[in-house]
């Protein structure tokens, strides 16, 4: 089963749907090396931030992937 939030093994970078999303989830203020680093680290630890299983958490002007 696929959804349109889905993080495919295809994939290079956050679908728009995606991104959206994200946006939605308070990440309105991340750059796009920071959004690059949190989708390389969902990719690679095969957590899903739409189910919450990995955070990106901005403190102090900087994010940090929790």
């Amino acid at each position: 089963m696929t959804t349109t939030l889905a993080i495919t093994n295809e994939q290079k970078f956050w679908t728009d749907a995606q991104l959206s999303a994200l946006k939605s989830l308070g990440l309105t203020n991340a750059t796009q090396g920071d959004l690059a680093f949190f989708f390389h680290q969902a990719q690679r630890t095969g957590l899903d931030p739409f189910a919450r299983q990995i955070y990106m958490i901005e403190r102090g002007g900087r994010y940090g992937i929790q």
